[in-house]
């Protein structure tokens, strides 16, 4: 080779190194830079990790704090809503806050004509938090600040250890302390994270004052008492969430959430799929033209599932209890529509008459056909 080739060669292999050294090197950066986001949460979270260790905080303590940190995670990706906030010009600021709490609080029935300007001064006023599961919201005994509303997740009111009340998105508890002094005799308590508003009475009383006339806001307390009132009447009538329902004698094991009810209902499901085995089963008698008591078994334990899903009926229609927007309803007239609603009473006469034992009159052979009738009850499988 000449010189200016062995030159050229050496220059060339440089060169190729150099471009492989660098597209390695973005490759790498890219990578790096798609999930920075990621990367700069875990630096945070080894930060506090370091921190609750040096300060020794109590194990239960360290849990909740890295649950929080990893809800903040799922829902924002690791955004600092504060901080965008706080840099955002005031106009914005205001407009940005409207649309996370506005609907929220337009939401009250006392709020229902009100106008821009009350809503947006009632925003400005307005806090909103984020509580970790089993935070105390209320505390059983204190007053109330002011309504609590809640915009995102699940909360509990609880009697003593009761739950008599679940609030889910845009329900609200103690409207009526936006207008009288109240002490708290129920716990309001976060089921898992959520995000509620507090619309503090004070500030809701200077507001209203300056910018409603007397009569609006006369208006708006009426509303407010009244819509307690109703609330209460409706847990007294309705039940709960849980057990401040009737638990005496056999109504006790009528509550959706009892082991008796549990266990009837995964013999509900066995009963069905005894009939989707049985009842195709004993059509092939009919190919050899066999009557059904030619297999004892078959017919003994069909007529046995037959009677248990009498007894179901009967119990669905009078006695079994149903949850309805976190209330427990054990009133009878409610139950009764409950069931009408839920199932189609047509198909449950003919499913629960025993049209094979009245076909045994004209002849056995034709109760393999009435059997199928027993399929009706199937599509109950996915209620």
């Amino acid at each position: 080779l000449y010189i200016s080739e062995t030159i050229w060669c050496i220059f060339s292999m440089f060169v190729g190194v150099v471009i492989t050294a660098l597209t390695i090197a973005n490759l790498q950066q890219l990578v790096t830079n798609l999930d920075a986001s990621r990367l700069n949460f875990q630096r945070k979270m080894e930060l506090i990790k370091k921190f609750m260790g040096y300060r020794k905080l109590p194990s239960d303590l360290q849990e909740r704090i890295l649950a929080f940190y990893d809800y903040q995670w799922a829902v924002l990706k690791g955004a600092d809503e504060e901080r965008f906030l706080v840099e955002l010009p005031r106009t914005l600021q205001q407009q940005v806050t409207n649309f996370m709490c506005r609907d929220i609080i337009a939401s009250l029935p006392i709020m229902r004509m009100a106008n821009k300007a009350l809503l947006n001064a009632l925003v400005e006023c307005s806090e909103m938090s984020i509580y970790s599961p089993n935070d105390d919201i209320v505390k059983s005994g204190e007053k109330i600040r002011g309504a609590v509303l809640v915009s995102h997740g699940e909360v509990e009111v609880l009697n003593g250890s009761i739950v008599e009340r679940k609030l889910k998105q845009l329900d609200r508890f103690a409207e009526e302390s936006l207008f009288v002094d109240k002490i708290s005799h129920h716990t309001v308590r976060s089921k898992g994270f959520s995000e509620v508003i507090l619309l503090p009475a004070a500030e809701f009383q200077k507001i209203i004052a300056a910018q409603c006339e007397e009569s609006h806001v006369a208006q708006m307390r009426e509303k407010a008492m009244t819509t307690s009132k109703t609330i209460m009447k409706t847990n007294k009538m309705f039940g709960s969430a849980d057990d401040i329902t009737p638990s005496a004698g056999f109504q006790k094991h009528c509550h959706p959430n009892s082991f008796f009810r549990k266990i009837w209902d995964c013999l509900v499901v066995v009963g069905l799929m005894w009939y989707l085995f049985s009842v195709p089963l004993s059509l092939m008698y009919i190919v050899e033209n066999s009557p059904l008591s030619k297999s004892p078994v078959l017919m003994v334990l069909g007529y046995m599932v037959d009677l248990f899903f009498v007894m179901d009926a009967i119990l669905q229609f009078h006695y079994f209890m149903y949850s309805h927007e976190g209330l427990v309803v054990f009133d009878k007239n409610h139950i009764h529509e409950h069931f009408y609603r839920k199932r189609n009473w047509i198909r449950e006469v003919v499913g629960l008459v025993p049209f094979d034992l009245i076909a045994c009159f004209f002849g056995g052979r034709f109760c393999h056909y009435f059997r199928l009738f027993k399929l009706l009850r199937v599509p109950n499988l996915a209620m």
